[in-house]
């Protein structure tokens, strides 16, 4: 199926589902710690919308109650990705002058 033929389908729950079976399965094991971590993230969000949508829903303690919560958490994803970037490009940098 092309790309096309999936959001005419209206499979978009079985296209997430192949987004993060394709983004692990491409995962360098090294570096894997410094990725961001989809599937925590997609648990946050769909907790985060049962959430808003019943309020009454228990969440774990930690667990997003916002979107400022989960707002904190992806800028959390986001700044370890950064910083490993960061830290490579300076190891590069060192190893070549």
């Amino acid at each position: 199926r092309t790309p096309g033929d999936r959001q005419a389908s209206g499979d978009r729950f079985g296209d997430m589902v192949r987004f993060g079976e394709a983004l692990a399965a491409e995962q360098e094991g090294l570096w894997k710690p410094h990725y961001l971590d989809y599937d925590h993230m997609k648990n946050e969000l769909d907790r985060l919308v049962a959430h808003e949508a019943d309020p009454s829903t228990t969440l774990p303690p930690g667990w997003a109650k916002s979107s400022d919560d989960f707002a904190k958490v992806l800028d959390t994803e986001i700044e370890k990705v950064v910083l490993f970037y960061l830290e490579r490009q300076g190891q590069l940098a060192a190893q070549m002058g």
